[in-house]
């Protein structure tokens, strides 16, 4: 993660670049990189809206081997690759995109997620202030963090970070599927089964979701309705192992 920025010498550089920028002449071989990237990009998105992951993913890296500072393709590559089960890719990416400036915001969720598939629990908890975010991206971070929290077995810590992303959202899917995750662990079912009921009128093809509820009813010895919802986890989300397995 990059060290913080001095907001004065952020606001001076800035107000700098306006002051040049009628006198600076455009760098042709500059505009033309950015355009070719762009058109890598396009290509990108057109693929990727077909379901071509793959060829969206090529598409992706000769953009930014054309232009290193189109972030918006850094950004993308890096959510295809959590996609398609390589947090560390996706990590590495996210992260150059977030170091070069690109909107915390978006980037915070697919990155959280990319360092929890890994298995980098204290860098969840220590390296994210979900304070610095509000609605429903503050309760998604705490709900990934509690989820951290459980996986470090710290149940205290799960439990204060989860109040919090409930009062902060009560339907949110990720933050149901922490509290739901949560409640199992503690052998508090019916709490659980709640939560899981709750997350899927919200998502119904929510594939986290879906396998607590084949656990839970495998658990009730109702092999058909796990079998179901594993059906439906793998034919919406395929590449989800933990369906699968």
């Amino acid at each position: 993660m990059s060290p913080p920025t001095s907001k004065s010498g952020t606001l001076i550089a800035s107000i700098l670049a306006s002051a040049f920028l009628a006198l600076s002449p455009i760098n042709p071989a500059a505009a033309a990189l950015t355009s070719a990237g762009q058109s890598y990009l396009d290509k990108a998105y057109a693929l990727e809206k077909n379901g071509d992951f793959a060829g969206a993913i090529i598409q992706l890296k000769n953009a930014v081997r054309i232009d290193p500072d189109l972030l918006p393709a850094r950004y993308e590559l890096g959510v295809l690759y959590l996609r398609n089960g390589d947090p560390g890719a996706a990590q590495r990416e996210l992260e150059t995109a977030r170091s070069r400036g690109f909107d915390e915001t978006k980037i915070v969720q697919p990155l959280v997620r990319a360092l929890l598939a890994q298995g980098r629990f204290q860098e969840v908890i220590k390296k994210f202030d979900a304070s610095a975010f509000t609605g429903d991206l503050q309760a998604e971070v705490l709900a990934m963090q509690t989820r951290a929290q459980i996986a470090l077995q710290d149940m205290p810590a799960a439990h204060a970070l989860i109040e919090k992303a409930l009062a902060q959202s009560t339907d949110l899917p990720t933050v149901l599927t922490a509290a739901a995750t949560l409640a199992r662990i503690e052998q508090k079912y019916a709490d659980a089964d709640k939560y899981i009921e709750r997350g899927l009128a919200k998502d119904p093809d929510n594939a986290e979701l879906l396998v607590l509820k084949a656990e839970s009813r495998q658990q009730a010895k109702d092999p058909e309705g796990a079998l179901k919802a594993l059906d439906h986890a793998i034919a919406k989300q395929p590449r989800y192992p933990r369906a699968r397995i």
